[in-house]
């Protein structure tokens, strides 16, 4: 089954790459005594890269639990697409709620705004009319 990574055309391909070269040098500092870390330093990768070409064999075991994790348990690995389509949903889920919750019918002119969601009045001059109204009526 392949891979996302594999499916990359080698232009797109980002990692790093360990010529045979370079890992023959890997191999000859770690027996001078360098550290894993500063080989992965030196050469731009992770340690586990350094570890891999040191240690082939864990390579290839890796590969294989990855495999059968897979065909154990697809749901195991990220979907990317999958997971694009609900963020977009939830996003377009949170946009209905907060202009529900954001958008409010004036009290005096009765025009549709968008406020705070305690506000009731579109401006300060429909605030105003309605409670010299208000005061008029009072009296």
């Amino acid at each position: 089954m392949p891979t996302p990574l594999d499916k990359l055309k080698a232009s797109e391909d980002k990692r790093v790459k360990l010529t045979d070269e370079d890992r023959k040098e890997i191999v000859q500092l770690r027996d001078e005594g360098w550290s894993w870390g500063k080989l992965a330093e030196r050469f731009g990768v992770s340690k586990r890269l350094i570890d891999f070409t040191l240690h082939p064999e864990k390579l290839e075991e890796n590969k294989r639990l990855c495999r059968e994790r897979l065909l154990n348990d697809p749901q195991r690995y990220y979907d990317r697409e999958k997971h694009s389509r609900a963020v977009k949903d939830l996003r377009a889920r949170k946009k209905a709620e907060h202009e529900d919750k954001w958008w409010h019918i004036c009290r005096t002119c009765g025009k549709k705004f968008y406020g705070q969601p305690n506000r009731i009045y579109c401006n300060d001059k429909c605030m105003w009319t309605y409670w010299n109204h208000k005061k008029r009526t009072e009296k």
